[in-house]
């Protein structure tokens, strides 16, 4: 800006329209830099905060699948008792 000096600073009403635009630009650019690292930081603990809870799913799933693999042997294990169970009271009414 000419007629900028560190004496005497232009006032907003001395800038013509491209300084006025200029000026405004680079306030929004000032005033922005703050809120988009800001939103950087956000963004990088949700990632770190959807890594965490990704991991404590996938530990879960895990359990849950070892627990299910459990429950089917319990579960093939009172099928055979229950079949067992049904041909001792087979053999016993036919005697």
């Amino acid at each position: 800006m000419q007629g900028d000096t560190p004496i005497h600073r232009k006032t907003f009403l001395e800038m013509n329209e491209v300084e006025q635009t200029e000026f405004i630009t680079a306030l929004r650019e000032r005033r922005l830099s703050p809120i988009n690292t800001y939103q950087e930081i956000l963004k990088t603990l949700h990632e770190k905060k959807q890594t965490k809870i990704k991991e404590k799913l996938d530990k879960e799933l895990i359990a849950f699948d070892k627990c299910l693999a459990r429950v089917d042997k319990y579960l093939d294990d009172l099928q055979n008792r229950a079949n067992k169970l049904r041909a001792l009271k087979i053999q016993l009414d036919i005697e």
